[in-house]
């Protein structure tokens, strides 16, 4: 399990508000801010910790998710 230092930033990893995305810092890693994908479903404890604590607001506001812009292939294979 890891110790968080620090977290912060979270935004919804998906429109049906099911993970979060956010930047931490741990203890034991010594690389600094990492970006961080929490779920309540993780396999880590760290990890559902962090999920909840982010979804009550503990880290911030959670902003909303943005889904990414279409891609070109997909835009070239629509249908008519």
């Amino acid at each position: 399990m890891l110790t968080l230092i620090k977290a912060h930033s979270p935004v919804w990893a998906d429109a049906g508000k099911t993970r979060i995305i956010l930047r931490c810092e741990f203890e034991q890693l010594a690389v600094g801010e990492i970006g961080f994908l929490a779920s309540p479903d993780d396999p880590e404890p760290h990890g559902r910790t962090i999920f909840q604590d982010a979804a009550l607001g503990k880290y911030g506001a959670v902003k909303d998710y943005i889904p990414p812009p279409p891609r070109v292939e997909d835009a070239n294979t629509a249908p008519a």
